[in-house]
């Protein structure tokens, strides 16, 4: 259940991405094309493509913090419980 509400917070702050790393976002964890796919569909190089996945990992780590985190679990903790 924390899992899921986890990836639910993330599939949401990916929806502020800017738009070229939405897509690769979208194409590579939602429909789970490989790098390789990714830059034959988009016309890309893979290394565009690379630039586009750190930075979404660092934008998505940096945007759930610790203290959100910890939130969500007592939250869902709590809920669980009653």
């Amino acid at each position: 259940m924390v899992q899921a509400a986890v990836l639910e917070q993330i599939h949401l702050r990916a929806e502020t991405l800017p738009p070229g790393q939405r897509i690769v976002y979208k194409l590579h964890y939602e429909e789970r094309l490989s790098k390789e796919e990714i830059a034959q569909r988009l016309q890309r190089s893979i290394h565009t493509i690379d630039n586009h996945l750190a930075r979404i990992k660092a934008t998505l780590k940096n945007s759930i913090n610790t203290k959100d985190l910890l939130l969500l679990v007592i939250l869902l903790t709590v809920l669980k419980i009653f």
